[in-house]
């Protein structure tokens, strides 16, 4: 049977900080603020999470298809003047088998959807799984994008590269999405990714401890989260790490910045 994970983190945060020899990850600052983005993915049982972020004053970053932008389009009307940025969304996997048109068509659908629905310009594009080939670098480069959002399983250093960066040869930036590392399994920072690997409230203690790593560190914080998967009442409990996860930010006060992926990529890869 798995250890707790309470009992054993607190341990390995002291490792991470201790055992490396790249100054960079050994020395670590003096205890300070962390930037976090919360993430929004898809428009099934949406209204509950994002009314709770609104009462909690946070705003995020709001991923959608096309489809899914017409279909709440007065929601994201409010969303985007409230703050909430509404980024694009391709619904399946992208590989080197998708056809170019299907990311020419989704790409459009979401720029005709947000005119439509006047949830501003939208920047930011990922696939599921943030997954991309290299049709997606030339659409995106050539549509004006500012940011693709990848899983940070892609990134020389996984465990401590959070911050966006412009991608080399190309004029739009990448963000890196967190990956957790949990008993040897890897997954993104997330409630579907992580559902089989843990509990909800494995998942919360998780989230808790790379907040503190990350007051360390100062590396930003992504948490991305489905309301079709979490929604007040979900049998599994799914409603309460996310809850819990906002009360136990709002306990840091102003440690903690609510910010949007978009402004993570402004003030990193647009200095």
């Amino acid at each position: 049977m798995k250890p707790n994970i309470e009992t054993y983190a607190p341990a390995a945060c002291l490792l991470l900080a201790a055992c490396g020899s790249d100054p960079e990850v050994s020395a670590l600052p003096e205890e300070g603020a962390v930037e976090v983005n919360i993430q929004v993915t898809g428009t099934e049982n949406v209204e509950p999470m994002m009314d709770e972020l609104d009462r909690r004053g946070i705003t995020g970053t709001v991923w959608l298809s096309g489809a899914e932008i017409d279909e709440k389009c007065a929601a994201v009307e409010t969303w985007a003047a409230e703050g909430h940025e509404i980024a694009g969304k391709y619904g399946p996997m992208i590989d080197e088998t998708t056809p170019r048109q299907a990311q020419v068509d989704e790409l459009g659908a979401i720029a005709g959807a947000s005119a439509r629905c006047n949830a501003g310009t939208v920047v930011g594009f990922r696939a599921n799984r943030f997954t991309s080939n290299q049709d997606t670098y030339e659409l995106l480069e050539a549509g004006g994008y500012g940011y693709l959002e990848q899983s940070a399983r892609a990134e020389q250093y996984s465990i401590y590269t959070f911050k966006p960066y412009v991608l080399p040869g190309w004029s739009f930036a990448v963000l890196p999405m967190p990956i957790v590392v949990y008993y040897g399994e890897t997954s993104s920072m997330c409630d579907n990714a992580c559902e089989d690997m843990m509990t909800p409230q494995d998942l919360l203690a998780y989230e808790k401890k790379a907040i503190a790593f990350h007051l360390l560190t100062g590396e930003p914080l992504i948490f991305e989260w489905h309301p079709g998967t979490t929604y007040p009442g979900d049998e599994v409990g799914w409603w309460g790490a996310f809850t819990g996860l906002l009360d136990h930010l709002e306990t840091l006060g102003d440690r903690v910045e609510f910010v949007t992926a978009r402004k993570l990529v402004e003030r990193y890869a647009r200095p």
